[in-house]
């Protein structure tokens, strides 16, 4: 099993999250220009991996990163989508993930769970009912939105703000064990 040098020890990574570090530091060597240390560092550790994997589908993705250091301007070349942020976002949120699990922690973090779980109910709510509060993740408000109400039929009543106060604190107390959101706690 790869292990991964961490500043309070060591910890395991599985050979998928270890083949992807390295496919990430050829890529990175290749948008530096240094197509001979991308190659190199490819052959060292992402070929043994590669020659392993019997769907190939390591050999493909090894190809692709050594490929990005043959263009001049790797960012504007058809394998860009390697060097997007995205991609290197995608490569840290699973070698966090990775860390904290080491540390006995959950891979993912409670609040982004939350926020996960609030725009979900946010969804929902708008979906039956336009004129709910929107809740504005960046300030920690609810926020009144400008769209016009569309209610099926004439005897619709508007929504009131707290059905979506009410959804999103049944939302976060799902699960317990993360949140300790009671649902009532919104309550005024």
């Amino acid at each position: 099993t790869p292990r991964l040098q961490l500043a309070g020890g060591e910890a395991s990574v599985g050979p998928d999250l270890a083949f992807r570090l390295h496919r990430q530091r050829v890529v990175e060597l290749a948008l530096r220009g240094d197509a001979e240390g991308a190659m190199a560092h490819a052959a060292e550790t992402l070929a043994p991996a590669a020659a392993a994997d019997s769907s190939g589908a390591k050999l493909a993705e090894m190809e692709g990163a050594v490929a990005l250091a043959a263009f001049d301007a790797p960012a504007e070349s058809p394998l860009a989508d390697l060097a997007a942020p995205a991609t290197r976002r995608e490569t840290a949120a699973q070698l966090n993930a990775a860390m904290l699990r080491a540390e006995g922690r959950p891979g993912d973090a409670r609040l982004t769970d939350l926020l996960r779980h609030a725009a979900h109910a946010e969804e929902a709510c708008m979906s039956k009912a336009p004129l709910t509060p929107a809740l504005d993740a960046a300030k920690g408000e609810l926020r009144e939105r400008n769209a016009a109400p569309t209610y099926r039929g004439a005897d619709s009543a508007p929504p009131s703000s707290s059905f979506a106060i009410g959804a999103l604190t049944f939302s976060a107390y799902l699960s317990p064990e993360s949140y300790m959101v009671h649902p009532n706690s919104m309550d005024e």
